[in-house]
């Protein structure tokens, strides 16, 4: 319970990273025509945008509650990264 306490923000925003990463990744694998590509580009691009959210959302309560923020905001981060480089392939 303690180590949720106090670590379960880092946790959340971790298992986000992870879920963009494999959005990415599933972005990123051969398609057969290109326009199941821009279909697979455009709903990467809505759930990156919905990921960023919940991680805005995180890093607030964590500020709000004096938690540490840098992991998080690391991690915000490398999800703006990922988004980008999606938006570059579209």
């Amino acid at each position: 319970m303690l180590r949720e306490l106090l670590l379960g923000y880092e946790e959340e925003v971790k298992e986000l990273l992870y879920q963009s990463r494999e959005i990415r990744d599933y972005a990123l694998r051969p398609w057969e025509t290109g326009e199941l590509r821009a279909q697979a580009l455009i709903e990467v691009h809505t759930k990156l945008r919905n990921i960023l959210g919940r991680v805005d959302q995180i890093l607030e309560k964590a500020t709000k509650l004096g938690r540490p923020s840098q992991k998080i905001g690391a991690v915000k981060e490398e999800i703006r990264e990922i988004q980008q480089q999606m938006l570059e392939k579209f």
